[in-house]
């Protein structure tokens, strides 16, 4: 029992991890609403009326966050800070939607946090890492 005490992070350091990823979550919402709001300004040019519900997530660009690695399986230990979020798209993700979302999430993140977002676009892809 000793040694899982030693390697298993204490309970502030779970804490300040969960809230990074809760704030990160919300912040990646606030973008895709904003990408929304986007795609519903060029649509009310085409004299397109679209208020349904189900319409509105079909529009969305950015569908949802998922949690991976260790921080999904819950094997976070003593001292590890990098955790990995995947982000879901309707469609294949341009190298422009990444940068838009990669601008606009700093604007999204509350003034208060103290951590950086860095963003590495490979072949369409990006990778998000937080201190």
């Amino acid at each position: 029992m000793a040694k899982h005490s030693a390697i298993y992070p204490v309970e502030e350091e779970l804490q300040a991890v969960q809230r990074i990823v809760s704030h990160s979550e919300r912040a990646l919402k606030l973008v895709s609403d904003s990408l929304l709001e986007k795609e519903a300004c060029a649509a009310d040019d085409d004299d397109s009326d679209v208020t349904d519900k189900q319409s509105e997530s079909q529009a969305r660009v950015l569908k949802g966050v998922v949690r991976v690695g260790i921080l999904a399986k819950g094997l976070l230990l003593r001292g590890d800070r990098n955790v990995q979020l995947i982000l879901l798209a309707a469609k294949k993700p341009t190298t422009s939607l990444l940068r838009t979302v990669a601008e606009q999430m700093p604007k999204q993140l509350a003034v208060r946090l103290s951590f950086f977002v860095t963003l590495l676009c490979m072949e369409n892809k990006c990778l998000r890492r937080s201190c």
